[in-house]
């Protein structure tokens, strides 16, 4: 570390002679902590008890964002190299809380350096060949909503679709003030050898096959897993590719086309289409083995406008397609369509900061009132159309913070499944003092909680409680007091949080007591915080 800083503050002395590049700007970005203590009570139970928590958050600049890049004109190529804002060390240290079930202490560090290429381009005139890596697939779309789950890659309504690994080429564009397109051909990342490892029984936390880069990796897990009880006819057979990219030479490509029409501000209109030339498939793996073959023919489209109607509000309706053509099986089509009513920024990179709504499962929040949905026209799936309700309130009404999210699931057979959440707080003034109230409550069907068992329509913002019984639905509440301001820097909270109020099943606890898990935890909770 002591090395480090010392290259760095060399090259402070002399990186001011390229004023667009990066140079040695060595201070604190963040020095920030707190630390807190609750005493509660499992209503449940009857059982009480402490818990501390503390997190101390230090980040340390070592470079400022910059650019570096070529220059021209007519004919000429262009390479712009970048760094951005993350380039620190930063250390956190935390104690586990009131989120884990025994508190852990310990500091963990990481080295975020973000210096990369951001472009390679052949410019002749408005028309570029790209060098850089890419991909062959198209239509990946994020819906705008009120509220976007971090389920899916942050609510990716529409996923790619198109020929997957063919990574390696180059892309032909051309830029206009109307339009572009851009158009890639590239051949198919070969890969290492693959191993798979087959057997009957049961293995925790495995389900066969599993596959591995080499074989010396896959004979020593079938070894292993040879030795547990109940497990039999262990094999181990070379199938198929896995790893990163290894040999160039695979003889297989793929091609894209993709356009976007920019001429009206507000309107989004994109298309695109690509294809597998190879007279080959190649495997799709997910969690190291392999779930089917890859995409032959991809083609999308998506519209959305932003239409004004005051200086406040507005409505912005969307509307995405995809369909591919997988092997020779019949296409598969899906379409997403949406509106939002708003008035405030969309996308907002920011939670609902309410009960249920205040982490990372609801990264994207946009003031207003809107609905998406995903309507699959040809799926092999057991569930088809879902639909996702959403609101934020953003500042329309002082003080209050308001949000709501829901998730619906139209089965073609069967039941209805459904999961909503909605929260609030709002903060009054006090004097010096300011109360917070706040209340969250979420209900999950049975069907609901059902399909997380399948990772494709997991949410996770919706999750199921723990220990949950089957064949039941989930009802959970959070509500609590916040007051700050009656001492300097700290936070005076009472929470509350249930279980699944729907619970009437029971458990043991050591073995004697039976008790439903229903009515969940009572805390009171000081914080201090800079």
């Amino acid at each position: 570390m002591k090395k480090a800083l010392t290259v760095f503050l060399m090259l402070a002395l002399v990186g001011s002679v390229f004023a667009a590049e990066p140079v040695a700007d060595v201070n604190i970005a963040e020095f920030s902590g707190n630390a807190s203590v609750q005493w509660g009570v499992n209503l449940d139970s009857g059982k009480t008890g402490f818990l501390n928590a503390y997190e101390v958050v230090f980040k340390l600049n070592l470079l400022n964002n910059g650019t570096k890049s070529t220059t021209g004109d007519g004919v000429w190529g262009e390479l712009v190299l970048k760094t951005d804002g993350d380039s620190f060390v930063g250390w956190k240290n935390t104690s586990a809380g009131d989120t884990a079930f025994a508190p852990t202490e310990g500091m963990s560090n990481a080295l975020n350096w973000k210096v990369y290429v951001d472009t390679a381009k052949v410019h002749f005139g408005p028309a570029y060949i790209g060098i850089k890596s890419g991909d062959t697939q198209t239509g990946k779309l994020k819906m705008d909503a009120a509220i976007r789950s971090a389920d899916n890659d942050n609510a990716v309504t529409i996923a790619d679709v198109g020929p997957a690994n063919f990574t390696q080429g180059i892309v032909a564009g051309f830029d206009h003030d109307m339009f572009n397109v851009a158009a890639d051909f590239r051949s198919y990342a070969e890969l290492g050898d693959a191993y798979t490892v087959n057997w009957t029984g049961t293995v925790p936390g495995y389900t066969s096959p599993q596959v591995f880069p080499t074989k010396g990796a896959a004979e020593g897990f079938a070894a292993e897993i040879g030795k547990i009880p109940g497990v039999t006819n262990v094999t181990t057979t070379k199938e198929g590719t896995y790893g990163n990219a290894l040999n160039q030479y695979s003889n297989a490509y793929a091609f894209a086309l993709e356009g976007e029409f920019t001429g009206v501000e507000n309107l989004s209109v994109k298309a695109g289409v690509s294809y597998n030339f190879s007279d080959k498939y190649y495997p799709i793996k997910e969690f190291d083995y392999t779930v089917g073959l890859d995409n032959v023919l991809g083609y999308s489209a998506s519209a959305g406008y932003k239409l004004a109607l005051d200086d406040t509000f507005f409505i912005r309706p969307q509307v995405g397609f995809t369909g591919s053509k997988r092997g020779d099986e019949d296409a598969i089509h899906k379409m997403a369509a949406g509106i939002l009513f708003g008035w405030g920024d969309i996308g907002i990179d920011d939670n609902a900061g309410v009960p249920f709504m205040d982490g990372d499962t609801a990264k994207k929040v946009s003031p207003g009132v809107g609905v998406v949905a995903e309507i699959p026209l040809y799926e092999k799936k057991p569930y088809t159309t879902r639909i996702y309700p959403s609101f934020f309130s953003g500042d329309i009404v002082p003080n209050l913070t308001a949000a709501a999210y829901g998730d619906i699931i139209l089965p073609e057979e069967g039941d209805t499944a459904m999961g909503f959440v909605a929260a609030a707080k709002y903060a009054i003034a006090a004097g010096d003092m300011t109360i917070t109230p706040n209340f969250g409550v979420m209900f999950r069907n049975n069907a609901y909680l059902a399909t997380q068992s399948n990772d494709s329509l997991s949410n996770d913002l919706l999750t199921a409680p723990a220990g949950r019984k089957l064949d039941e639905d989930a009802l959970n509440l959070k509500a609590g007091v916040d007051v700050t301001g009656l001492i300097d820097n700290t936070t005076l909270s009472v929470i509350y949080d249930s279980a699944n109020l729907l619970n009437e099943k029971t458990k043991k606890d050591n073995f004697d007591l039976i008790y439903p898990e229903k009515l969940g935890t009572l805390n009171f909770k000081v914080k201090i915080a800079l």
